[in-house]
């Protein structure tokens, strides 16, 4: 067990590292488009669904005083480092539960939350349709559910750049089986009863957030993705993955373009 315990906090250390630098490359983009989107942040509490270490609710809370906060994940070990950092901010309004959803059903406290928000977490669920049945049944009606996911099949790269291909080939193997699962939330959204009332494309590229910074949250992916078994990325093809993407950089930084989209959707339950 303690062996276990270890092999647990471990991974979830690599998790915490890659959801903080994605939180801080992506979120102010798209905290702005959730603000268009109507984000209401004076209306009651709004479930931060798969919260992990929850950077992207602190942000949020920094951006919004007035929105209170519940986040939900299934780990403990990031629930217990987000608990953590809620005490050290000294940031007021949050509050963290342990929910495994699609495993479990919805906790009472699901049902007193105005809005959710779910941040690239239903590419990691088995069968995301039953995420969003579930909060289509436990909110309130007329509660606001925003959807932040990844679209693969949108990113482009000017250079051409084959190592990132690879690697987004990999991670969507590994994850949700598809490079186009964003523009399918709108689908299952409606399939789950849900009312789907808009759909943004956030396009963070090398030209606002910079070669280096972009590409180096496409080498935090790596440690995610490792797997020895036959046909997985091993050590020794991720760290010449990493090598690739470095190469690509070196040669072409300043001048290239790399869209990375992600699309922004908002629902009503109605």
């Amino acid at each position: 067990m303690l062996f276990e315990e270890a092999m647990q906090a471990e991974q979830a250390a690599v998790w915490r590292d890659f959801l903080s630098l994605q939180c801080a490359l992506f979120s102010p983009g798209e905290i702005e488009v959730l603000k268009e989107l109507g984000l209401a942040h004076d209306r009651g509490p709004l479930l931060d669904l798969g919260c992990g270490n929850g950077a992207y609710a602190l942000r949020l809370r920094q951006r919004f005083p007035r929105l209170e906060i519940l986040g939900a994940d299934s780990s403990t070990a990031l629930l217990r480092d987000f608990s953590d950092d809620i005490k050290a901010s000294g940031i007021g309004g949050i509050r963290v539960m342990r929910w495994a959803a699609g495993q479990e059903p919805p906790p009472a406290e699901v049902g007193g939350c105005r809005s959710a928000l779910l941040s690239v977490f239903l590419q990691h669920v088995a069968v995301p349709l039953d995420i969003l049945a579930a909060l289509r049944q436990a909110l309130p009606a007329q509660a606001r559910v925003f959807i932040i996911e990844e679209d693969d099949g949108l990113c482009v790269a000017d250079p051409p750049c084959p190592p990132l291909d690879r690697l987004l080939r990999v991670w969507n193997e590994r994850h949700c089986g598809t490079r186009t699962f964003g523009r399918r939330v709108p689908g299952l959204a409606r399939q789950a009863g849900l009312r789907v009332d808009d759909v943004r494309v956030c396009a963070h590229s090398t030209v606002r957030l910079g070669a280096e910074a972009l590409f180096g949250y496409f080498k935090a992916t790596l440690p995610l993705l490792l797997d020895e078994r036959p046909g997985g990325l091993g050590r020794g093809q991720a760290i010449e993955l990493a090598r690739d993407l470095d190469r690509y950089v070196a040669e072409h930084g300043p001048r290239c373009c790399v869209i990375f989209p992600r699309m922004v959707v908002s629902a009503t339950v109605p």
